[in-house]
Formats: structure tokens, C-alpha cells, sequence
């Protein structure tokens, strides 16, 4: 039989399971790459999704990648190199919770396609209330439809909220379009 893991080599293994090399973890704790691989088997490290890909997290929250990214590079949420490929980042689920609480203007819940939180928390229940308040389209560019939608509607006398509130826009970004696009004269 083996040499007995302590509770600091276990919390090393689990701290580190997932960022480094099983064989950086064997020397490190100077056991076998083997004995490393059937105690991280053993206390269900090898099969727990506790980490998610910049894509995954992407995807989760209806954000982009290079959004993800961004705040991954300015520190703002943890992530650890790949094991296998350092080119990649792994968010730990509880780093990503930690972000999305800590920088709610940076996502929107009417997006999230996997959703961590209870309506019970009462955050989560502000932050929805305040997203349900606001243009679902902020930030995306504008679509030829939208540019036709606008300068119809603009043309038939309704006003800016109207506008808003038809295509998913809110006014002043309406006001902006309008103005950018010279209140459809010669177009459409």
C-alpha cells in the first residue's frame, strides 16, 4: 500500500488538477504520476465540469468571446492557462459566479442560457428587474431592417419610443440612428 495523501496534498491536488500537468503535480508532491491520476479519480476530480471555456462562458452568458477575454486579460475574472493547451483559458465556475456578481453591467439576464443564481437572491431579482428595463440591443450593430423599420416608422409620425420599443432599441439610441442616418433621406 501507498504513502497516505494528507489534506495538503489533497487541497493541492484539487487546486491544481485542472491548470497544470498531472506530471508537474507527481513531482511537486513527489509521488507518481499514477498515484496522482488514481487519487484525482478517486475524489471525482476527472470527471467534475467545474471549469468552462472562454466559448463555453461565451455562450452562457450571451456575451462575446472577446468580451470574456478582455476581462480575463485585465483581471477582472480569474481563469488559469489550459492543462493541455496554454493557449486556452479554464473559468472555475465559483470565479465566474464571483465576476457576474461583481460586474453585473458587463452581462444581461435576459441572455443567459444557464443561469447559476435563484430569483430568491435578492441581487439576481434587482438585476433582472433593472435588465428587463433596458434595450436588449445595446451595443449590437444595427441591422438594414432596423435602418427600414426606423425610417418607416419615422416617416408615419411615431415617435422615438415607439421606435424603441418596436425593434428593441431605446430612444436616445433611436434619436442617435436617426441622426446617423440622416432621417432616411434617400434611402428606402
Amino acid at each position: 500500500m501507498g504513502k497516505r495523501w494528507s489534506n495538503e496534498e489533497i487541497r493541492y491536488l484539487e487546486d491544481n488538477w485542472y491548470h497544470v500537468t498531472t506530471k508537474h503535480i507527481a513531482n511537486k508532491l513527489k509521488r507518481t504520476e499514477s498515484s496522482v491520476s488514481t487519487k484525482a479519480y478517486k475524489i471525482g476530480l476527472s470527471t467534475k465540469m467545474l471549469y468552462y471555456s472562454v466559448y463555453e462562458v461565451s455562450l452562457m452568458l450571451g456575451v462575446s468571446k472577446a468580451k470574456i477575454t478582455r476581462n480575463i486579460n485585465n483581471g477582472k475574472l480569474r481563469a488559469y492557462k489550459d492543462r493541455t493547451l496554454h493557449k486556452r483559458f479554464s473559468i472555475k465556475e465559483e470565479d465566474l459566479k464571483e465576476w457576474m456578481i461583481n460586474n453585473q453591467d458587463a452581462w444581461d439576464s435576459r441572455k443567459l442560457t444557464v443561469n447559476f443564481f435563484s430569483i430568491k437572491d435578492e441581487w439576481f431579482k434587482a438585476k433582472v428587474e433593472k435588465d428587463k428595463k433596458k434595450s436588449i440591443k445595446k451595443g449590437e450593430a444595427y441591422t438594414v431592417e432596423e435602418d427600414k423599420a426606423i425610417v418607416y416608422m419615422y416617416r408615419h409620425n411615431h415617435s422615438a419610443s415607439e421606435i424603441g420599443k418596436h425593434i428593441g432599441r431605446d430612444k436616445k439610441s433611436i434619436l442617435n440612428r436617426l441622426e446617423k442616418i440622416n432621417y432616411g433621406i434617400g434611402l428606402y
